[in-house]
């Protein structure tokens, strides 16, 4: 997310909990599609998400400003994410006791759907956010 100026402070409460929700959806997604990742419902999924999302907080923009520094890796920043996405599901399998991912593949394909959400999720609030930015308006054509 790239943004010029820091969002008024009454955007960030609206802005985490569509986080929130847009995390417990993909989450629940590749808990529904994935046969070894396992969430226990409801008090480990709502614990998993709110992790998710505060992990996704700090760890996407550390790993981001980390990154950036290596020559040549900041045209890939799908890499960064990509990757922290991972880091980000493996803090969580680590601090819960049962949200559990079994296996290479699950792993794989556990942080491709979640990662391909995030693109998703990332684009639309950009566009919410700018659109609600004052001066931000389309020129009218006359």
């Amino acid at each position: 997310m790239t943004t010029s100026s820091p969002a008024p402070t009454k955007l960030w409460v609206p802005r985490i909990l569509t986080a929130l929700v847009a995390n417990g959806v993909l989450l629940w997604i590749a808990d529904l599609v994935l046969g070894p990742f396992h969430i226990s419902y409801p008090l480990w999924f709502i614990v998993g998400t709110i992790l998710f999302t505060l992990a996704t907080l700090f760890v996407k923009p550390v790993l981001t400003r980390l990154l950036s520094t290596v020559p040549g890796l900041r045209a890939y920043t799908w890499v960064v994410n990509l990757v922290a996405t991972y880091l980000v599901l493996l803090i969580v399998v680590l601090l819960t006791n049962d949200f559990q991912i079994r296996g290479f593949w699950t792993w794989v394909w556990a942080t491709l759907i979640i990662w391909i959400g995030s693109v998703v999720y990332d684009e639309l609030d950009d566009k919410l956010e700018s659109s609600t930015r004052p001066g931000r308006h389309k020129a009218a054509g006359n």
